[in-house]
């Protein structure tokens, strides 16, 4: 049900999304009718090309996303909860999935088992097994982290391998904390004794 103001809440069988803004702003100016609804697509499941339910979002935004497996293209979301995430050119605030594959693509806090970023951005990452292609990284923390083409991290935790480059890992990203931490600290003291 979309409202006049363009937010509307779905509910469908598989998955649930609630919060959703009726289309993305480009297709508002152009007259496009915007989807104001994720809709169920099939998915090939990748490496045995099994088709799988999906909840697709193609050009729209969305506000939370509970799905088993999701699918985005030119999309938004607030937060997603999945089994598998793949992305393409695409953006989400808080993302909890099994497997995420994000190409040209942001997110801010994403926390994955298995995380493929390949030409996008994240701000934190955490994962088991995480390959970063061409992106870049705030802070990675990792069982595993491959840096490859002209991949950049700049606080890696855990063993980094790969051709990128990670500006700070193992004990320099614990340096680099505690450093942190201590200007922090001496700048709160300061502000204190000014400002009283």
């Amino acid at each position: 049900m979309v409202g006049s103001g363009g937010a509307g809440y779905v509910r469908t069988g598989w998955d649930t999304m609630s919060d959703t803004t009726a289309g993305t702003e480009d297709q508002r100016r152009d007259g496009a009718e915007p989807e104001s609804a994720p809709k169920t697509a099939t998915f090939k499941e990748s490496p045995s090309n099994t088709p799988v339910a999906a909840t697709e979002l193609r050009q729209t935004d969305a506000g939370n996303i509970e799905a088993t497996t999701v699918t985005m293209d030119r999309s938004g979301a607030e937060q997603i909860t999945a089994e598998r995430v793949v992305m393409t050119q695409s953006g989400v605030m808080q993302m909890e999935a099994r497997s995420a594959q994000l190409e040209r693509s942001g997110v801010v806090n994403l926390k994955s088992e298995h995380v493929v970023l390949q030409g996008g951005t994240a701000f934190s990452v955490a994962a088991d097994d995480a390959r970063l292609v061409k992106s870049r990284a705030i802070a990675v923390v990792s069982g595993q982290t491959y840096l490859e083409g002209d991949a950049r991290a700049l606080l890696v935790v855990g063993p980094v391998s790969g051709e990128g480059k990670a500006i700070a890992s193992g004990p320099g990203a614990a340096a680099f904390g505690a450093g942190l931490a201590l200007g922090l600290l001496l700048f709160r003291r300061l502000l204190r004794r000014i400002f009283g």
